[in-house]
């Protein structure tokens, strides 16, 4: 076989793979939960594939209002926090869902423990995007999910400082 013929075959191959990727990313853009899951059975290795943009297919789930491939790419294992290109500055699937005002994304994305402090190529967070784009219920929606982290990450902080030996170094530590 000469190098003419390994060409033509790798880019075949090639061909095939982004086929697979294209489908994976347009069934949760479609939110095609009988082809997804088909996909996932036989590929769950490019749950995080992207595309040329460098969005993942939870991206594209993102975007669709009431999602339900989002959940299930979660179950599978998708980085729920997982940045898309350059191109789409950096965000996530929580500011991609806040940006377009989907509430009940949000809520799936913030239950399963995506980061509501993740900026993105602009240094602006999700709730940004959700007040600059007047969506106040999913700006509602991330403030109550800040002020609950808040409320457990002092719960935190205070039991380690009560079961401190040393609490005047861990005050002074803090100060």
């Amino acid at each position: 076989m000469g190098l003419f013929e390994r060409k033509i075959r790798e880019l075949r191959v090639l061909s095939k793979l982004h086929n697979r990727k294209l489908r994976i990313l347009k069934a949760a853009l479609w939110d095609n939960v009988e082809l997804l899951e088909d996909l996932l059975q036989e590929e769950v290795h490019l749950i995080d594939c992207l595309d040329s943009w460098g969005r993942a297919p939870i991206h594209a789930a993102a975007i669709t209002a009431d999602s339900r491939c989002l959940p299930m790419l979660i179950n599978a294992g998708a980085n729920i926090n997982a940045t898309a290109g350059c191109r789409c500055d950096n965000k996530t699937a929580l500011h991609f869902s806040a940006e377009h005002g989907h509430v009940s994304n949000i809520r799936v994305l913030l239950d399963a423990g995506a980061s509501f402090i993740a900026k993105d190529r602009n240094g602006l967070t999700a709730l940004d995007l959700a007040e600059r784009s007047g969506h106040e219920a999913c700006v509602q929606l991330l403030k109550d999910a800040a002020g609950e982290y808040s409320a457990v990450y002092c719960k935190q902080q205070n039991a380690l400082y009560l079961c401190s030996p040393h609490r005047d170094v861990w005050c002074r530590y803090l100060v």
